[in-house]
């Protein structure tokens, strides 16, 4: 989360900080755990026994997209050749 070294020196803008970083990480540790729940549609480039929680964070994270605005409506456009895009799909289907 890149939170080694705080910004300021004031302690409420730095509780602030680790706040947000609390809820983002809490945030990609549910969406990886249920993504977990997936494991067929999970891609992997060689044959493993079991996949990590950090491996798969650090996945979602990679995943290249764009936020779109258009017609009055904000979409988050995934290119369909990302291997991530069916996992990430079907997420966003269940939370919906």
């Amino acid at each position: 989360m890149d939170v080694e070294r705080l910004p300021s020196g004031k302690f409420q803008t730095n509780a602030l900080v680790l706040r947000n970083a609390m809820l983002a990480f809490n945030i990609l540790r549910k969406i990886g755990c249920d993504l977990l729940s997936f494991p067929g549609d999970l891609p992997v480039k060689f044959d493993v026994g079991r996949r990590r929680i950090k491996s798969v964070i650090q996945n979602i994270v990679g995943v290249a997209g764009k936020l779109v605005k258009t017609g009055g409506r904000t979409m988050l456009k995934i290119s369909r050749k990302c291997p991530w895009f069916d996992p990430f799909e079907r997420l966003f289907a269940s939370y919906c």
